[in-house]
């Protein structure tokens, strides 16, 4: 078995590719994330009515990208070719670059996408270089037990130690940057676990994080960061 390769944790992730340049979670925005320097990008995915995995933030067409309607309520006919599959993601993408995949909770399927995510993962030969996370935590627990890798929790406040200890397939500890204080940073470190902090756009910001113990940032600016921070 080939090793995880999350487990040697990337310093500047983009977030939803480089939306900072292209429009977020496209293959414009992963492209330019690369160009920009940085080998590990995070994205949205959802779940069609027909079963496909997209990658798209928003529960509904129309803020990012043309269109109307619940991307759970639609076919993959329906929604337009910017939005990319996520199985074109994972076979465009280099074979060196690591994917933060965040199971979207708030879609009435979203307890089908793990399963699906596990199948599809492992069609593109990826599951080694897969970070699945979610803002539920058994989303991104189910992933972890059928891929039989580690997985991340999503948090906007700081985790404790009774949350840590209930998700042990989930190391990865994606908090918020209001919740990165320096006593979550080392609670996290402690138990053995990897924190990731978003949105982080300030060089400055990043750098002071870094310090105090995160493991990777998760930026909108992956080219000022990846240069700043390299």
């Amino acid at each position: 078995m080939s090793a995880f390769r999350w487990l040697d944790p990337p310093r500047v992730v983009g977030h939803r590719g480089n939306p900072a340049e292209a429009t977020e979670n496209t293959l414009e925005s992963f492209r330019l994330a690369l160009e920009a320097g940085v080998r590990a990008v995070e994205l949205d995915v959802r779940m069609t009515r027909d079963g496909e995995l997209v990658v798209h933030h928003d529960a509904e067409l129309g803020r990012v990208v043309p269109g109307a309607g619940l991307v759970e309520e639609l076919r993959r006919s329906d929604i337009p070719e910017v939005v990319p599959g996520l199985a074109e993601v994972l076979t465009r993408l280099p074979s060196d670059v690591l994917v933060d995949a965040e199971i979207k909770a708030d879609a009435a399927n979203a307890e089908e996408v793990p399963a699906r995510l596990a199948a599809l993962v492992d069609a593109c030969d990826a599951r080694e270089r897969v970070l699945a996370t979610s803002f539920a935590p058994e989303l991104a627990d189910a992933y972890a037990a059928l891929a039989q890798r580690p997985g991340g929790m999503i948090l906007p406040f700081p985790p404790d130690e009774e949350m840590l200890a209930e998700w042990p397939r989930l190391p990865f500890v994606m908090m918020a940057s209001d919740a990165a204080i320096p006593e979550a940073l080392a609670l996290v470190r402690k138990r053995g676990g990897v924190p990731c902090v978003w949105t982080v756009n300030d060089a400055r910001e990043a750098e002071a994080l870094l310090a105090a113990g995160a493991a990777s940032i998760i930026t909108d600016r992956p080219r000022s960061l990846a240069a700043r921070l390299r």
